[in-house]
């Protein structure tokens, strides 16, 4: 049985091989068989393997993790501290105390691709003017928020933020949308440098907001500015609707419970109205993470906008084969399989040879003309022994009838090629006597 192959064969065989690699491996652009990765590939929102955190993706997130403490102010459009107003109970609008000088404490987690922002606001009782003017307020509004007495007690305002971070990968935050007059707002943090960020909510329609976060001279101190504008406000001077003024620290958790006690007791603040700590939920109680009727977030309303739950818009740019390395390896294994092919049918033919060499020898060891002295005169009997129609030269006819029995026809001709060096057809005596004395020989001509 001969042994086939061929170039085209072989070319499929690897492009075969080459089709199972590119389905069972992960394979990416830049890999040794496939094209370089295209500008969109070192884009990170195309990377699969670009990390969804926060604080991978930008340092300013670790330095907003942990427990801060500070001073805040208020003002209103015109540049002077806000003044108590009477609290909407139907839309949560005003605030019926003090916004001169509050205090605030403020938990933020940062865990992976969210954010979690839990605000503890402090407020001194409101005027004695104040609360003479409103001592009767209207149905629907109050001149307190919470338990206590207008004037006496001061107020407590609790509030969440949560965020994550985006398909964009590039450090920005988008924030979960409010709830009420706030629900179509869009709020994004973005840094700006690695001690500023930048925070904007607006609905493109009723209000924009702002706020710059610097830590400076150092990571545990931050100085945030916030601005309001109002696009509804035609006619007026200026647009702004209030701007405040927060300086905090960063501080250890225990200092942050001793804050929450202190900042109560400083404005005689209820102990009733003051939002419980550690949290006993996810979020704290109260109408102010963004407008009356806000609820905790669920699984669900993370994965709206987490990057780690959701599909992104940016998908990955799928490897392409490079034909010039491709080329090459399969010219490559080409060669190599081809070369193996050769030496294995060589090996074969030399086999099948040394087999009917074998037989052959048999034959004459058994045949009564030997001579173990391998002289000519031994050898010139077995060969005219051979050569039955007596003209001195052996024809593959005469071979196979002295080895018939023995050899099948194929094996035969296989030793009459072997035995033939000048590939005549016939078999001299000269050609004999070389065979028979020095086979190896031959075998390896």
């Amino acid at each position: 049985m001969k042994v086939k192959y061929s170039i085209p064969t072989t070319v499929s065989f690897l492009a075969t091989c080459l089709a199972g690699y590119h389905q069972t491996e992960a394979a990416k652009c830049g890999d040794f068989f496939y094209n370089p990765c295209s500008e969109n590939t070192r884009d990170p929102r195309y990377d699969p393997d670009a990390s969804n955190n926060l604080k991978d993706q930008d340092p300013i997130y670790s330095k907003l993790d942990g427990f801060w403490i500070g001073e805040f102010v208020f003002y209103d459009g015109s540049g002077e501290v806000m003044p108590p107003s009477l609290y909407d109970e139907t839309y949560g609008f005003g605030w019926p105390y003090d916004y001169s000088s509050y205090r605030g404490a403020i938990n933020i987690t940062v865990d992976g691709s969210r954010y979690m922002q839990h605000n503890y606001f402090f407020y001194p009782p409101a005027s004695a003017e104040f609360c003479a003017a409103n001592a009767n307020p209207p149905a629907g509004k109050a001149n307190t928020y919470g338990s206590g007495v207008c004037g006496v007690n001061g107020g407590f305002k609790s509030f969440d933020a949560f965020g994550t971070s985006t398909h964009e990968k590039d450090g920005s935050m988008l924030s979960l949308p409010g709830a009420g007059t706030y629900a179509d707002f869009v709020n994004i943090n973005r840094p700006i440098d690695n001690n500023t960020l930048l925070y904007t909510s607006t609905d493109e329609k009723t209000q924009f907001h702002t706020q710059i976060n610097v830590f400076y001279p150092d990571e545990n101190h931050r100085t945030r500015t916030a601005y309001g504008f109002d696009y509804n406000m035609p006619g007026q001077q200026s647009a702004l609707m209030y701007s405040s003024l927060y300086r905090e620290i960063k501080v250890t958790e225990e200092e942050f419970l001793q804050a929450l006690e202190d900042f109560g007791s400083l404005y005689n603040v209820p102990a009733d109205d003051i939002a419980t700590y550690p949290m006993e939920k996810s979020c704290l109680q109260g109408d102010w993470a963004g407008g009356v009727g806000v609820v905790c977030p669920d699984e669900e309303s993370f994965c709206e906008i987490d990057p780690n739950c959701s599909e992104s818009p940016y998908k990955p740019e799928e490897p392409t084969l490079n034909a010039g390395i491709i080329s090459l390896f399969v010219a490559a294994g080409a060669i190599v399989i081809i070369v193996a092919l050769v030496l294995y049918n060589r090996m074969r033919i030399q086999n099948a040879r040394a087999s009917v060499r074998s037989k052959f020898a048999k034959v004459l060891l058994d045949s009564s003309d030997w001579n173990s002295s391998h002289s000519p005169q031994s050898l010139l009997k077995l060969f005219q022994k051979i050569d039955t129609d007596g003209n001195y030269l052996v024809s593959k006819g005469e071979l196979f009838e002295f080895m018939k029995g023995e050899m099948s026809k194929e094996e035969c001709e296989r030793l009459f090629e072997t035995i033939d060096q000048d590939n005549n057809n016939e078999v001299d005596f000269a050609e004999f006597c070389a065979f028979y004395t020095h086979p190896d020989r031959q075998e390896e001509e």
